[in-house]
């Protein structure tokens, strides 16, 4: 499995640590000018772009924003809006956003990442096998909201996160229902990724966090098996980092990268 690294502004070098690509966050490609030009960079040098919506960070920004957005950079994949805890709607937004692209003949430039939403578990599944089921769609995300809130009774505030998304996978692979690349949108715990990389399938494909460097931030050494889950704040994004942060940070993501390899 491989992953993205999500840094404050101020350090969008640190997303070079990662062995995904880059992980775009649509809202700030679209406010900052210093992250829409990091970004455009990255793509004259060839690199692998993942955009998303914002959904995960509550600052999801609107569909047709995310469009231009998309226009703009053309990145490697592109994640319409899914509207956490609303199967109905996230539906609907994966096929008018599916619909937009295939009008302007862009499906072929970008390809789709859906993320399941619902309000329980049978919701959920439900979601989650019209995407898998939508020829469109070529990676599946499953949320670190909306899993848990699914599988565990509206658990919110990124509780439980490893807990629910386990239960979930079990689901997923005693009913025969993976069969599309999945990606682990967030994390809790780090501890979480062993199981996927246990069941050594390929289809386990990424997972993206800024827990690597939020832990460093907090002086948090996972070399040390300091794992505690500390609420990522609204201001994360904004945040500067010191050299001693930005040196642990680096040594959480090794470690993190050799959990995932050895």
């Amino acid at each position: 499995m491989k992953f993205f690294t999500i840094p404050p502004n101020s350090q969008l070098e640190l997303m070079h640590e990662g062995t995904m690509g880059y992980f775009c966050l649509a809202q700030h490609y679209h406010s900052n000018k210093a992250y829409r030009k990091f970004f455009k960079e990255q793509k004259k040098k060839g690199a692998w772009i993942l955009m998303d919506n914002g959904s995960g960070d509550h600052n999801m920004i609107t569909e047709d924003i995310l469009f231009e957005c998309m226009k703009d950079l053309m990145p490697n994949e592109v994640v319409p809006p899914d509207i956490l805890f609303d199967r109905d709607k996230t539906l609907f937004s994966l096929n008018s956003f599916i619909y937009k692209m295939r009008q302007e003949n862009l499906l072929k430039e970008s390809e789709i990442f859906a993320v399941p939403q619902g309000k329980t578990k049978e919701d959920w599944l439900n979601c989650y096998e019209e995407m898998l089921n939508n020829s469109d769609v070529t990676t599946i995300g499953l949320s670190k909201l909306g899993v848990p809130y699914a599988w565990l009774g509206e658990v919110k505030d990124d509780q439980n996160i490893m807990e629910a998304r386990h239960e979930c996978i079990e689901e997923l692979i005693n009913n025969n229902l993976i069969h599309k690349p999945l990606h682990l949108l967030g994390m809790g715990n780090p501890l979480e990724m062993l199981k996927y990389k246990l069941l050594d399938n390929s289809l386990f494909r990424s997972t993206d966090s800024c827990n690597s460097i939020w832990s460093a931030m907090n002086g948090l050494d996972w070399n040390k098996e300091q794992f505690e889950r500390i609420p990522t704040p609204k201001d994360y994004f904004d945040r500067e980092m010191t050299v001693d942060q930005i040196s642990l940070a680096k040594s959480n993501i090794q470690w993190f990268n050799q959990l995932l390899t050895k």
